[in-house]
């Protein structure tokens, strides 16, 4: 489990790569910020991963907890690994299955 968690928290990042304009946003009061919901959210996952003796390459800094890895970044401006195809792929199939489906 632990090497699982070690390929994934990296990945796990990229959900709060910057976005463009992202500082006129957080100045305008539209956004929050992803380094301050990184970190809030790292205050929710570190604790649940360390009561089930799960380590995470995190530390403390000025009060708040930092990644001590390097995030993988891209997906919001479009990069994205081959392994995303094959999970879009498979989740067209449900749709591609029954297109007249009501969810």
């Amino acid at each position: 489990m632990q090497e699982a968690v070690d390929v994934a928290f990296p990945q796990s990042l990229g959900m709060f790569e910057a976005i463009e304009s992202e500082q006129e946003l957080i100045s305008g009061n539209v956004i929050w910020g992803n380094d301050n919901i990184l970190n809030e959210w790292l205050g929710v996952v570190v604790p649940m991963f360390s009561s089930v003796s799960l380590k995470l390459p995190v530390k403390s800094q000025n009060g708040s907890l930092k990644a001590s890895c390097a995030a993988e970044l891209g997906g919001r401006r479009g990069i994205h690994t081959t392994h995303l195809k094959s999970l879009v792929d498979d989740l067209q199939k449900v749709y591609s299955m029954a297109p007249e489906a009501k969810w």
